[in-house]
């Protein structure tokens, strides 16, 4: 693979296209190609957590009515749906928990965009791991740049559905092997197909989750179009006026971003962590319990203030974007507890009550740091005394990662109780040695044909 010169007189949109077209498994860093294992096994346990869910099965639903069957594995019943049908039912299901991955720089989601899109083309087309990987990495790098080089301050919403089908246009590029004029029309049309989110609801979005699954739908429609000779705009990433090229260029081929890829341990927006983590040690710290807290005051950044943030959330959804019920869902739960929001959560007193207790400023300092870092400060007030604490830092950043055996740890608590041991174990051992593995082995391990997951 070669890095892209800069300094010619080439199109930001051709150098992205060169990129994806030249990127191959022989010349990627081995650490890249570690890490997007790991991507890939945290996206199928975060998607097989949603199993069951009302979202999934509103979803599922759909998909089966309006999009037809095929030759592709849905992930929630195995039964097979056309590309288009079986992106839409996986990605719900990869965002739907909100326990899914992200990254700073693009201010979202990547894998539950990514992912599903591209093994649903891996499938579809044959491939083996090692096309799977590349596809996915390219889908990364290309979507992580592409938010990143938007100015956040002057996006109504910085919602994942805005840029990931950039990325899943280029994993499935990828697979289609689309020459670089064909790579080029795919990213014309997805620009102009992907969806556009607007502001926020004081209500919330009900089951939309950022768009993620019609951005996922939007960018391997657009490569399946290009390869009809279906054609978009050109240069269209020289032509937006919101991306900077500098963002878009810097390192391409060289810097691989998908390393800056965080992991949840929570189910529910990231930036309500650092608020979950500094309730945890402000516990453990302070030797005090629950029945003694008076008050919890939060300080965070705008972005975070401005989320829903309903004390009595009425759905999973409104929930996962709700700063004092899950402080007070996951106090009440403890660490090693908090892997699920349930619907009997909802409706839990001891919740509520401690909800009621939390109360939430805006500190436009905090604006400062973002998106670099989610700052907030945490302050409780109890019958013992006062405790503070400032978090910017949370378990599963780049710089305070989770090890591999939590890694893994996690995902066999969300993949467990749908799959079983034996094919949960299988397919993770599958995952760490994707290089020699089909992607159909793959889709059936988790579904053998006939028979359920267990």
């Amino acid at each position: 693979m070669s890095t892209p010169n800069h300094e010619l007189n080439d199109t930001v949109t051709h150098l992205l296209a060169q990129f994806v077209a030249d990127l191959h498994y022989e010349d990627i860093p081995k650490n890249v190609i570690e890490f997007t294992k790991v991507c890939l096994l945290d996206l199928f346990g975060s998607a097989f957590a949603a199993i069951g869910t009302p979202i999934s099965l509103a979803a599922g639903n759909f998909s089966e009515e309006a999009l037809g069957h095929g030759a592709v594995t849905r992930w929630d019943t195995g039964e097979k749906a056309s590309i288009v049908g079986a992106t839409w039912v996986n990605s719900v299901l990869a965002s739907a928990i909100d326990i899914d991955d992200g990254h700073r720089l693009a201010i979202g989601h990547p894998g539950s965009v990514i992912i599903p899109p591209t093994v649903a083309m891996a499938e579809h087309e044959h491939a083996h791991g090692k096309q799977l990987l590349e596809a996915v990495i390219a889908g990364y790098e290309v979507a992580i740049r592409v938010s990143h080089s938007r100015d956040p301050q002057q996006i109504e919403n910085v919602a994942t559905g805005g840029w990931g089908g950039f990325g899943a246009a280029m994993g499935a590029a990828k697979l289609l092997s689309h020459p670089v004029p064909m790579i080029e029309n795919t990213l014309g049309l997805v620009a102009m197909f992907g969806p556009r989110i607007p502001g926020y609801f004081p209500g919330g979005r009900g089951m939309v989750k950022e768009g993620i699954a019609w951005a996922a739908v939007s960018g391997v429609s657009a490569a399946l179009l290009s390869s009809s000779g279906f054609t978009g705009p050109q240069q269209v990433m020289d032509h937006l006026p919101f991306y900077n090229p500098q963002n878009i260029l810097e390192g391409l081929g060289r810097d691989f971003l998908i390393l800056k890829t965080y992991f949840k341990k929570y189910p529910c927006c990231r930036w309500l962590h650092p608020i979950i983590e500094g309730c945890f040690t402000l516990i453990d710290e302070g030797s005090f319990q629950i029945p003694y807290i008076e008050k919890i005051r939060v300080q965070t950044f705008s972005r975070a203030y401005g989320l829903p943030n309903r004390t009595f959330p009425k759905t999973l959804e409104e929930a996962q974007f709700s700063i004092p019920f899950c402080s007070a869902l996951a106090m009440i739960k403890k660490q090693t507890g908090f892997h699920h929001i349930q619907v009997e959560d909802l409706n839990n007193p001891e919740v509520i009550q401690l909800s009621e207790k939390v109360h939430l400023e805006h500190q436009p300092y905090f604006d400062e740091f973002f998106p670099e870092k989610i700052v907030s400060k945490i302050t409780i007030e109890t019958s013992r005394g006062t405790f503070e604490k400032m978090v910017s830092s949370v378990k599963g950043d780049p710089d305070n990662s989770f090890s591999q055996k939590e890694l893994e740890s996690k995902y066999l608590s969300y993949a467990l109780p749908i799959m079983g041991e034996k094919k949960a174990l299988l397919l993770m051992d599958s995952i760490w040695n994707l290089e020699g593995v089909s992607i159909g082995d793959l889709t059936r391990i988790m579904y053998p044909k006939g028979k359920g997951l267990k």
